[in-house]
């Protein structure tokens, strides 16, 4: 799930939920045989961000919606990779989302709003691990699917006021990768 608060368009909705398609962009990019971490799930009941990444990479992935990824370790010894959208907003909710992910130093593909990358937090962060990210940059910009109130069902959102980028860790991508 991710929350579109970092863009004043849509201050006041903020239930957005990462799409298929742009989970697609980025599928063969993921190693196989591998154990994935969808750790951004809490209360996230209508994502599909899990199942989308298993039939998309045929991965296992692990998931609970509800648990709090920064509040107790529950799947980072059993996985092998993380891949999540973290909340876009509060910041400060992010900013502890990629702390964590950090300290677990396990490989990671996350998606996050292009502005982020201008910002002092992501530097200060990753100051110590720049070295080991690197930034996807997708030739569309990203969908997410947005929660329909009136009968509870998603549907794909394509035109977000901001453009999304694929933030990794530890994957080592050749350059020519690193556009989708």
């Amino acid at each position: 799930m991710s929350f579109a608060k970092d863009c004043n368009q849509f201050s006041n909705y903020n239930d957005y939920y990462t799409s298929e398609k742009s989970w697609s962009l980025i599928s063969h990019l993921i190693p196989k045989n591998k154990i994935i971490y969808e750790c951004c799930m809490l209360n996230s009941n209508l994502s599909q961000s899990p199942q989308i990444l298993n039939k998309l990479t045929d991965n296992t992935v692990l998931y609970d919606t509800s648990h709090n990824f920064l509040e107790y370790h529950k799947y980072e010894d059993e996985c092998d990779i993380i891949i999540t959208n973290p909340p876009f907003s509060p910041t400060e909710l992010k900013k502890d989302i990629l702390k964590k992910l950090i300290e677990i130093d396990k490989p990671f593909i996350i998606i996050l709003n292009s502005t982020n990358l201008f910002s002092k937090y992501f530097r200060e962060i990753f100051k110590n691990v720049m070295h080991d990210i690197q930034i996807i940059i997708p030739s569309i910009k990203l969908s997410f699917n947005r929660l329909q109130e009136e009968d509870n069902t998603l549907k794909e959102y394509k035109n977000m006021g901001f453009y999304s980028c694929f933030v990794t860790y530890k994957f080592n991508l050749k350059n020519e990768q690193l556009f989708v």
